[in-house]
């Protein structure tokens, strides 16, 4: 399956470990067959001017986006706001790496968002279900288990790392996202220090519950999550979520799974000379 008519695009602060995380999101969707063209960066306003100009210099084009709510994990808000024209939107993290091309529907139904259900309980339920009471959704929803992990969760509660939707679902999601994550912003009685770094990811499920948008859960294969240590796939990993797993040169650390960590290897075979290009070209 190709994805040929979406957008693909992250959000990156001009910080040295984005710069060699972006390299890597460059270098796996080339090599997964995606063109520079349908790539954009959003680039945290603040950054050198300089930057701008390595990052379009490789052929992928830039969006400067200003920061929101909490200056850090919701700025990828500022990426879906800033979202132009007809064609669908993948917004990922840009510590994501692709293996093979997602899995998702080209061109993808309006009304509904492509994510992964969150693996671990961040916030915990009793958390996250007085939080919907703040926000006044009292219909009661349905619990599901978290990615990989026993615990429970609510199905709009999603990893932040990958996002699939049509434009029109895009141009829905995105006030809607910026209203949710400053209103949770400015309640810190609701949710606790530790859980903070997750506003993003609670309004983004605020945002498609008030919207009475359908989450479509990702397979298993999609947005794994690397720094959670092993997990048990039945088939090859499709899209890495790695987190701070990344070797010093951009390669990505093995898992300790051995059938994810032969494909890890293969992708960093193959991944290595357009890797090391892509990073001595931005750092």
């Amino acid at each position: 399956m190709a994805i040929n008519s979406y957008r693909i695009s992250c959000v990156v602060d001009a910080v040295p470990a984005h710069l060699t995380q972006l390299a890597c999101w460059i270098a796996s969707l080339r090599m997964a067959g995606i063109p520079d063209r349908r790539l954009m960066v959003h680039l945290v306003e603040g950054g050198s001017p300089a930057l701008r100009h390595r990052i379009e210099a490789l052929g992928v084009p830039v969006q400067m986006i200003a920061r929101c709510v909490d200056g850090a994990y919701c700025n990828k808000i500022g990426g879906l706001l800033s979202a132009r024209g007809p064609d669908p939107v993948l917004a990922t993290d840009v510590d994501i790496a692709f293996l093979q091309q997602p899995e998702i529907p080209d061109p993808p139904a309006d009304g509904r968002v492509w994510a992964r259900v969150v693996d671990c309980p961040n916030p915990p339920l009793p958390i996250l279900e007085a939080i919907l009471r703040a926000a006044g959704f009292s219909a009661p929803l349905p619990v599901v288990p978290c990615g990989t992990s026993d615990e429970k969760t609510l199905p709009i509660n999603c990893n932040g790392g990958f996002y699939a939707m049509s434009a029109a679902t895009a141009a829905v999601m995105g006030p809607a996202w910026l209203r949710w994550a400053q209103w949770l912003f400015g309640r810190p009685e609701l949710l606790p220090a530790n859980f903070r770094p997750h506003i993003d990811q609670i309004s983004f499920g605020l945002a498609a519950l008030e919207r009475d948008l359908a989450i479509e859960p990702l397979p298993a294969d999609h947005n794994v999550p690397t720094h959670l240590g092993p997990l048990a796939l039945t088939g090859p990993a499709k899209v890495l979520h790695y987190h701070q797993r990344q070797n010093p040169d951009g390669s990505l650390m093995l898992l300790g799974n051995p059938a994810i960590d032969r494909d890890i290897e293969d992708f960093n075979r193959r991944i290595g000379p357009e890797l090391r290009r892509i990073r001595e070209s931005l750092l």
